[in-house]
């Protein structure tokens, strides 16, 4: 990427998803960390489209630069990543389907969340999905929290909002049935499978199989902290998809649980 001239103003519609208003890069030369990873940082970024996480411009959003972004909002949060967080952002980063299992509060929402990301700030279509409207729910308002309410979308089946947003919310089912209709051209880059174990469930399982049978062109991000082997899973994806899968594993609980007892006349 080459360095700016004495100085530069680019105007450009935020993440041309036409979301926000439209702001305005400046740069002015004898700064060399204004190219690649630090290009965010050091210019005067409106962050109108974006609740905590700068908007990247599609030509700046690399691997390197949207990692060290992520790394920052951990960093204002007051979160330090754990070693399976960081490798499982890194396999999404470098374009892999990524399986991970790893122990309840080990943070891997976090690890969806930059997902989620990285396919918004490259200008593609991410979904997430869950078993229960509950939770769909709730990650629909952690999300709108971090990417901005007009970023993300959620649909149940009985509840539909923001349906066009570049960040969608649904129940597995929903988005099988768009799976099952549009199959490979379903337009979804980035597809986040959150409790990734239902996959064996004989009522509801096929909500998860559908997607990796007929969704070849999207990137996987399968997560369950209660997977058993997942080899042949990881083999298949890899031919229906043409990528390579990163299987992040780890028996570190960083929340540890812990147990007390006590006895009280009623």
């Amino acid at each position: 990427m080459g360095c700016f001239s004495d100085s530069l103003q680019v105007s450009l519609d935020w993440l041309d998803f036409g979301y926000g208003s439209r702001s305005t890069y400046g740069a002015k030369k004898g700064s060399d960390d204004i190219c690649g990873i630090r290009y965010y940082r050091e210019l005067d970024i409106e962050r109108t489209a974006m609740a905590h996480l700068p908007g990247i411009p599609h030509g700046y959003a690399d691997a390197d630069t949207v990692f060290a972004a992520v790394e920052d909002y951990c960093q204002s949060q007051g979160i330090e990543l754990y070693p399976a967080q960081t490798e499982a952002i890194l396999a999404i980063l470098s374009g892999d389907n990524t399986i991970v299992a790893t122990p309840t509060g080990s943070g891997k929402s976090l690890i969806a969340m930059a997902g989620l990301y990285n396919a918004y700030c490259t200008g593609g279509t991410a979904y997430y999905t869950a078993p229960i409207k509950a939770l769909v729910n709730e990650k629909f308002f952690a999300l709108s929290d971090i990417f901005g309410s007009q970023a993300v979308g959620m649909t149940t089946g009985d509840t539909v909002i923001n349906p066009e947003a570049p960040i969608m919310c649904a129940t597995a089912e929903i988005l099988a049935n768009k799976c099952l209709r549009y199959g490979a051209d379903v337009g979804v880059e980035l597809i986040v499978m959150d409790e990734f174990h239902f996959y064996a469930d004989p009522d509801r399982g096929w909500a998860w199989k559908t997607p990796l049978l007929t969704a070849s062109a999207s990137q996987f991000v399968l997560m369950s902290a209660t997977l058993g082997d997942i080899t042949d899973i990881s083999h298949t994806l890899e031919n229906l998809t043409g990528r390579k899968t990163t299987y992040i594993s780890s028996s570190t609980r960083p929340v540890p649980l812990e147990y007390d007892y006590y006895v009280r006349p009623v």
